[in-house]
């Protein structure tokens, strides 16, 4: 299911494009030529580069089981052409462990992602304590009023719905909650499109500042709750700074299903300016 776009603008490539035109150069290692309109700031958007190293990693190892748990560091831009290398470190009867590095050139690492796969195991143990912030239906939600400087490119690609906390740069609350969908889902499995819109929300930070400024994701974790959700679907993401300092802050990430099931939950240090 795919979202409509908006009237008078058609995204130049969708997600599913951009993965399909990964381009194999050797097992385990890809190229890609970084697309512009999916930029944020000098880089990728983030939430592309986590599925990119997804994508790897399955296309290299084969058999994994549902993705648990992604570590990602940004180490520098991605941009340009970019090298993409999956290294298999463990494989267990039900835990698979991948590495995946971006490189901008030899010498350059852009990203450097730790997965980790794991088979479903029965257990007498099962409970979902994360719950989502009680908001209204994304329908009875405005669009997010984002400034016009510096809005990332890559948020034609996304309908975004503000449906509480404080908008970036409102002096406000450092929280944000605001549903989100993919305007094209074509092609993607559902965690790829829970892992590609988990990253969407500006850092949570920069709605206690009350003028525009630069905010960077410098390490992302990511755990994936439940895959269950339909890629075209409405995700509810909630961001909060639990603290902030020397120029770093500290924040939780959750995304959530339209009826209420955590999806992911994750934790962010964010670069400020």
């Amino acid at each position: 299911m795919s979202a409509a776009e908006p009237a008078g603008e058609r995204a130049a490539e969708s997600l599913g494009e951009v993965l399909a035109s990964l381009e194999t150069v050797t097992d385990g290692t890809y190229r890609l030529s970084a697309p512009d309109d999916w930029g944020q700031g000098r880089t990728l958007y983030g939430g592309l580069t986590a599925v990119l190293c997804l994508r790897i990693a399955r296309s290299t190892v084969a058999g994994l089981g549902p993705l648990r748990s992604l570590q990602l560091a940004f180490l520098g831009p991605a941009h340009g052409e970019l090298t993409l290398r999956a290294r298999p470190l463990r494989r267990g009867r039900s835990v698979g462990f991948v590495a995946v590095d971006a490189h901008v050139s030899v010498d350059a690492t852009a990203a450097a992602a730790l997965i980790m796969c794991g088979e479903p195991r029965t257990s007498e143990l099962v409970h979902r304590r994360l719950a989502p912030p009680a908001v209204p239906a994304p329908e009875e939600c405005a669009v997010l009023p984002l400034p016009l400087s510096g809005t990332p490119v890559f948020l034609r690609h996304m309908e975004v719905r503000f449906a509480g906390g404080a908008p970036p740069f409102s002096g406000g609350v450092p929280e944000s909650v605001m549903w989100v969908r993919h305007r094209d889902s074509v092609g993607l499995s559902a965690e790829e499109a829970i892992v590609a819109v988990a990253d969407v929300l500006p850092p949570a930070v920069l709605s206690a500042s009350d003028r525009p400024r630069p905010g960077s994701s410098v390490t992302w974790s990511l755990d994936l709750i439940d895959a269950g959700a339909d890629p075209g679907g409405w995700f509810l993401l909630h961001s909060s700074s639990e603290a902030a300092a020397d120029g770093y802050s500290q924040q939780t990430m959750a995304c959530f299903s339209t009826d209420g099931r955590p999806l992911a939950g994750g934790r962010q240090t964010v670069a400020v300016y």
